[in-house]
């Protein structure tokens, strides 16, 4: 029996309303796995309802995405099943009330003009509507007049970076993936990143990452596929396995690696038979075959619940296609409690979207590799994602590409494991401690030997909060300007560190820091990707880190300057944290006192 979820129902409720305030082309834009095939159906079955002489065309651009809504249907809305038709191929089900078709089959041929001889097309849905800008499927919703429209997305960012917005009037609803897993809609990931010793330099480049065929040979190499084995050997042999590639040769060659090796793998690709692509991938969903590997087959229109673990060893650009791969392991099943992700990139692949880059609030970031940031004393880790909470494990164990949450979408965070600050301006820096993980655990020993009191405790609620600090510039006398500066002039100023406040995500303090951000920012010194950043570091710069005695060489003027602004925040902030923490303690004491 299918029970329609809360925020499923929501979603539903918020089309109609939209429609009828007249947005006739709206979105929903939901994470894979959060029953997007449901929810519109759930909204077919309703438009019938309200008008049982509707006609409805659904339009996907792919085999499977045709069959699954046809298939949804018979299994949980029997009544709306027996009006459906599918129109593809051979199939040509052109009198349905409900047709669910292939955009190519809508603009080939005379086929949508015989599908309207039946009567006009009232409503439109629009499967995967991040495909929707394209001009086939423009001129089919041209031809049908002005029919409502509501687009189905889980992946509302384009490779092309062309807009939904014009497409779309609305977005109806929106649940994004750390929504999904804080309701349960959704396992939680932990995803882990790993550096490859190989060098991507001489492959070309593309908009979305780099040339298939050739990526594909290079992680396609011996020792790759040995390391790519061992990882999933340690942290996911006992698990359901999806692995994408960059290419279809080297599907097939790590598929064969995997079953030289004991375990029962296959491959998949665009030109494996459709007979035998869906015996392998019933052996799969069955437990029969423990790894499947695919070159972007297995992006879209396929379920398997059971997988509890998804290899990327296909660097890519793409925040859609990174999405795509990520939601096949999202799904919740029976006695499943999470989802592991095991990332792989060449050493030196820069602006690749990991794990990280696609949750809510952290767009697309340029990686370091481990010796970037070994040279910047960034500690390596991998974490776990639980809805709002991250949590840091076996930091010491795995060689990781760092997978950085507290990447802002303009500002250059440097990160130490400890504190992580970003300059706003020339006079405004912002930080955040995250929770102390060592003094929370010396606490919890305290408290399980009977040793705990009041001050103990308020230390401990404000040391395991993320807590956001602004660091300013107070001037003594007025603040030279930049000629005088030029001229030789010497600031005289103070670091101030101010707490804004404490939270208990990391997403609700990285919220705050967009507030202030859009209060102080200074776009050219602040964004993480502007010219200047890249150049070598000043004589200045490297002067005034040799007196602060945390010089170091071969440094870019942009990290230079995140050097010089992390180390002076730490002092100011830890100066402001000592008096908070003594402010605690004399807090606590009155009030034991009372």
């Amino acid at each position: 029996m299918l029970t329609i979820r809360p925020y499923q129902k929501t979603a539903i409720e918020n089309v109609f309303a939209d429609w009828r305030d007249g947005f006739r082309r709206v979105l929903l834009m939901a994470a894979t796995g959060t029953g997007k095939t449901i929810m519109f159906l759930a909204v077919v079955s309703e438009i019938l309802r309200q008008h049982p002489k509707a006609r409805i065309l659904v339009i996907a651009h792919r085999r499977e995405l045709i069959h699954q809504p046809v298939e949804r249907a018979a299994q949980f809305f029997p009544g709306l099943a027996f009006r459906m038709g599918i129109v593809m191929a051979s199939k040509d089900e052109v009198d349905r009330q409900v047709i669910v078709a292939t955009v190519q089959s809508l603009t080939s041929g005379d086929r949508l003009q015989r599908i309207l001889r039946h009567g006009p097309i009232d409503y439109v849905i629009i499967d995967e509507a991040h495909h929707s800008t394209a001009g086939t499927y423009q001129d089919v919703i041209k031809a049908l007049g002005s029919p409502f429209v509501l687009g189905c997305t889980a992946t509302p960012k384009r490779s092309d970076r062309q807009a939904l917005g014009e497409v779309f009037d609305k977005v109806s609803y929106r649940i994004s993936i750390q929504d999904a897993i804080r309701l349960g809609a959704l396992v939680p990931f932990t995803p882990l990143g790993f550096a490859l010793p190989a060098d991507a330099s001489k492959i070309r480049e593309t908009r979305d990452g780099w040339e298939d065929e050739p990526m594909g040979e290079l992680l396609s190499a011996a020792n790759i596929l040995e390391i790519v084995f061992a990882k999933w050997t340690e942290f996911a042999a006992d698990r359901q396995t999806i692995g994408f590639t960059a290419s279809v040769a080297q599907a097939h060659r790590t598929a064969a690696y995997f079953n030289e090796h004991g375990i029962a793998s296959a491959a998949v690709d665009g030109t494996t038979p459709k007979t035998e692509r869906d015996h392998i991938l019933r052996r799969y969903q069955a437990g029969e075959l423990q790894v499947v590997f695919n070159c972007m087959v297995l992006t879209e229109g396929f379920d398997a619940p059971e997988t509890s673990c998804v290899m990327m060893i296909a660097p890519t650009r793409s925040d859609l296609v990174y999405v795509q791969r990520l939601g096949r392991g999202l799904r919740t099943a029976p006695g499943k409690a999470d989802c592991l992700v095991l990332d792989f990139a060449p050493v030196g692949a820069r602006d690749i979207v990991m794990a990280g880059d696609v949750l809510d609030g952290v767009p697309k970031q340029v990686k370091k590799t481990v010796q970037e940031a070994e040279d910047a004393g960034v500690e390596l880790f991998g974490f776990t994602v639980t809805g709002d909470s991250i949590q840091a494990i076996d930091p010491h164990e795995i060689a990781i590409v760092v997978l950085d949450y507290l990447k802002h979408h303009r500002l250059a965070w440097s990160f130490d494991g400890s504190l992580a600050t970003a300059a706003l301006s020339e006079d405004v820096t912002v930080a955040i401690i995250p929770p102390e993980r060592d003094r929370l655990e010396r606490a919890d020993e305290l408290r399980r030997a009977g040793r705990w009191n009041g001050v103990m405790e308020a230390v401990a609620n404000w040391i395991g909060q993320y807590r956001l600090y602004k660091v300013e510039k107070k001037y003594f006398g007025k603040k030279p300007t930049r000629e005088e500066r030029d001229a030789g002039a010497k600031a005289r100023y103070s670091l101030i560190a101010t707490c804004v406040g404490a939270w208990p995500s990391m997403t609700e303090a990285k919220n705050a820091a967009e507030d202030l951000s859009r209060e102080y920012a200074d776009d050219i010194l602040a964004g993480r990707k502007k010219v200047w950043r890249d150049k070598p570091m000043s004589q200045a710069q490297a002067n005034y880190m040799r007196r602060l005695g945390i010089f170091q060489p071969g440094l870019t003027s942009g990290q230079a300057a995140q050097r010089i602004t992390h180390f002076l925040a730490r002092q100011a902030i830890e100066q402001a944290e000592r008096v908070k923490e003594r402010n605690l303690k004399r807090a606590a004491i009155k009030e034991l006192a009372r």
